[in-house]
């Protein structure tokens, strides 16, 4: 019988020195150097970068008093910086020999998500405008309502959200009986944004009506009555609005005649005396029988004579003539056409000087009504001796025209000097109405 002979087996102990070759430095295993992140890790990298883009948002829109929109474009940021740093991690790792395919996509996962929120926040943080408008609106913090509708895109005179804030904000001042910022509210969207909707502007031209009747029931002296959104362009689009039924029609008139009467105070106030004779005088002719029109005739006669004077003051002779004459003609019977007619009709002072004038002696200046110059004979109804400047003044003469002239007495011997104007006529002086007459220099001639 053949002795057996055993095979002997191909797989071959490796030797030390080849078990040496397949660690690397240090004794560990090749192999171990692909082995991916536990879980822990992963789940820890994870909860941080999410940590890291709440904080990048909490911070800039709460902390920096920024906006949900700032918040979200410091995501972005975070998110776009976290993704180069994961960049650069995995490189550093694969330089390190941890080239495992698993480390590697993860990392490019990461990459992907943070890049993508990055992106994503970007793009979507002008939509936060309106959605943080929204939210400001309900919790009633109106002006940062406006403000984000106003960043969100929204301009005059189209811009619903900016106009529904201020109405809300109008209403809410109303309420509280502060009226003159509810109608600073409600106006804004009656005249800046009047083009955001029918319904939205017609409910701010209402509410502007319930202002305004409150308002001015309180006597106040801060009213805004004229202007594109003042009481009285509120009153009448009231009146002219469907909700105005016929009660209201019935009591409007009284209420525009109080509301231009109350104008008229308040501008005879700022002394704007034209402009508030002109709202009584409305009264008067739109509303004559309203308990409004007498006092608005006492009130426009003092308006008119106030006006008067005022004219007078700036050397506006024949505006102030006008006014008094108006005065006379339309209010009499009042105390202020009385003392019209009487300005009308009182003297005027009559002042120049005289260039050149000798003082020793010195000439007297006359006014005459009647003037005879080939016999040299002068009424001399009004006379006045010159100071030493030359300078004169005739107070108090009568209305009416007068010749110039000088007199001197020279050694018992009286000189008398009659004045031409530019033209060659004698000189004449016209004393007219309200107005002191000034004559300016003229040149003395012995």
């Amino acid at each position: 019988m053949a002795k057996y002979r055993g095979r002997r087996s191909v797989y071959a102990r490796p030797s030390q020195q080849d078990q040496w070759s397949q660690r690397a430095p240090g004794g560990y295993s090749s192999r171990r150097r692909g082995r991916p992140l536990p879980l822990w890790s992963k789940g820890s990298i994870v909860v941080g970068v999410t940590l890291a883009l709440v904080a990048a948002f909490l911070t800039r829109a709460f902390l920096q008093h920024g906006d949900w929109t700032d918040g979200m474009l410091a995501v972005a940021l975070a998110a776009g910086l976290l993704a180069i740093v994961t960049l650069l991690v995995g490189i550093t790792r694969a330089l390190a020999g941890r080239r495992g395919r698993s480390t590697v996509l993860q990392t490019l996962i990461l990459m992907v998500s943070l890049l993508t929120i990055a992106v994503g926040s970007f793009a979507a943080a002008p939509l936060l405008h309106r959605a943080q408008a929204e939210n400001a609106q309900r919790q009633g913090q109106w002006a940062e309502a406006a403000a984000e509708f106003a960043l969100g895109g929204e301009h005059a005179p189209n811009a619903p959200g900016i106009a529904g804030a201020l109405v809300a904000w109008g209403e809410h001042e109303l309420a509280q009986k502060r009226y003159a910022n509810a109608a600073d509210k409600l106006v804004a969207v009656a005249t800046t944004y009047a083009e955001s909707g029918h319904s939205i502007v017609t409910l701010a031209w209402r509410d502007l009506y319930r202002v305004y009747s409150a308002w001015i029931q309180t006597n106040a002296d801060d009213v805004t009555y004229g202007g594109d959104g003042g009481a009285l362009a509120a009153f009448q689009q009231y009146l002219a609005d469907p909700a105005c039924d016929a009660g209201c029609q019935t009591q409007m008139p009284l209420v525009l005649a109080q509301a231009h009467f109350r104008y008229g105070q308040q501008l005879m106030a700022g002394q704007q005396y034209a402009e508030a004779k002109a709202q009584f005088e409305d009264v008067m002719s739109q509303y004559a029988s309203s308990v409004y029109a007498s006092q608005a005739r006492a009130a426009a006669a003092s308006a008119y004579l106030a006006l008067g004077k005022q004219q007078i003051t700036a050397h506006n002779c024949s505006g102030a003539v006008e006014s008094y004459r108006t005065l006379v003609a339309r209010y009499s019977g009042t105390p202020e056409a009385a003392t019209a007619r009487t300005a009308l009709h009182a003297p005027q002072p009559v002042s120049g000087t005289f260039s050149g004038l000798p003082t020793n002696p010195a000439p007297t200046v006359a006014l005459s009504l009647h003037v005879d110059v080939s016999g040299f004979l002068f009424s001399d109804d009004y006379t006045a001796t010159p100071d030493a400047s030359g300078a004169f003044t005739l107070p108090g003469v009568a209305q009416g025209n007068y010749n110039l002239s000088t007199r001197r007495d020279v050694n018992n011997n009286v000189s008398y000097t009659y004045y031409h104007d530019s033209k060659g006529n004698l000189f004449t002086v016209h004393v007219g109405p309200l107005c002191p007459v000034q004559l300016g220099t003229i040149a003395f001639k012995a």
